[in-house]
């Protein structure tokens, strides 16, 4: 898959962001369109170091992820029950942008006493489950693709948009390269977690028209996130 770095060519930047309304108005009517509907790119298992992408075609193999992050958001989720007694159950508590929780206990993310280190099954970790959510619009499409960045990711993740901060530069503003790279646990388990880098700012003259393009799609990225949180996803 080639990597496109140049702004010029994102087909979202191209056009009149109102296409994309239009084009899902015309394909699916008023049918509500939630985060599950849009392509999913998850961080693989066991240290891999390639995404599985989903295409018109099936799907393809990708060593980076190029892109404009346009949202990004904070799930959580809190099972009372282990997986093995439990299953694939919804949440006895969750929250869509890692500050409020419903359902028992909710409340303050923040302060909850499951959300502090520690308080997780064998005293390590969270019992609290977190996640990131990237918003990935490429070069090539119209709509983001969803990329589920994992509890091991989110510092990587944190880090790399902190650096952006101290430059003045918002997420929205730079196109990001996602690579993969290979992790071991304390206890020697391989896992793969997120690698982000800039491939440079989106040029002012285009911001406008990024900026179109985030206000146009925002109404429906906004809707997305409050759907349910599966527990096989966190």
């Amino acid at each position: 898959m080639a990597t496109i770095k140049k702004v010029e060519t994102f087909l979202a930047l191209q056009s009149d962001a109102t296409n994309v309304l239009e084009a899902i108005k015309e394909n699916i009517g008023n049918d509500r369109i939630t985060d599950r509907d849009l392509d999913r790119i998850t961080v693989p298992l066991g240290g891999g170091l390639n995404w599985t992408v989903p295409t018109l075609e099936g799907e393809d193999s990708a060593k980076t992820l190029d892109g404009i992050i346009v949202h990004w958001t904070a799930p959580r989720a809190h099972w009372a029950t282990g997986l093995e007694v439990g299953g694939n159950t919804p949440p006895d508590c969750s929250s869509h942008d890692g500050e409020t929780g419903y359902g028992e206990p909710g409340g303050v993310c923040f302060s909850c006493p499951l959300n502090q280190w520690g308080s997780a099954e064998g005293g390590t970790g969270k019992a609290c489950k977190e996640k990131r959510m990237l918003f990935l619009l490429r070069a090539n499409d119209l709509l983001p693709v969803v990329i589920q960045a994992p509890s091991t990711s989110i510092q990587p993740m944190k880090k790399y948009l902190l650096r952006l901060a101290s430059q003045g530069l918002p997420y929205w503003s730079v196109v990001t390269k996602l690579s993969l790279e290979k992790a071991q646990t304390s206890t020697g388990i391989a896992f793969s977690r997120i690698a982000p880098k800039s491939s440079g700012p989106v040029p002012e003259e285009q911001r406008a028209k990024l900026s179109e393009y985030v206000n146009a799609i925002k109404p429906i990225i906004g809707y997305m996130v409050n759907t349910d949180i599966a527990r096989d996803e966190v």
